[in-house]
């Protein structure tokens, strides 16, 4: 807004100058640190079905986690929420089982 456009006008300018950010944009609403407890649930969802070699990787940081530091906050990806649940919660929306 600094500038006077808007985000939607900011990211057409970089993609008429051909920026294209590998397409991130098509999938995700932000493009921000794939493993950030603050991105959205959907944003997560994404992550899994469109990147699973990050989103393994993401549910191995999570096992780590709870292996340190237990089930207390630090070893929690989001409040009251794991990787793992996410995971499975995903799954079952997907019609997957586990």
């Amino acid at each position: 807004m600094e500038w006077g456009i808007t985000e939607a006008q900011a990211l057409q300018a970089c993609y008429d100058r051909g920026f294209d950010f590998g397409g991130l944009y098509e999938i995700y609403h932000r493009a921000s640190c794939w493993c950030c407890p603050f991105q959205r649930i959907d944003e997560l969802r994404k992550l899994r079905k469109h990147h699973p070699e990050l989103w393994e990787k993401l549910m191995e940081l999570d096992r780590r986690a709870l292996a340190q530091f237990g089930t207390g906050p630090l070893g929690q990806f989001k409040q009251n929420w794991s990787v793992k649940r996410l995971d499975t919660r995903f799954a079952e929306e997907d019609g997957q089982t586990g």
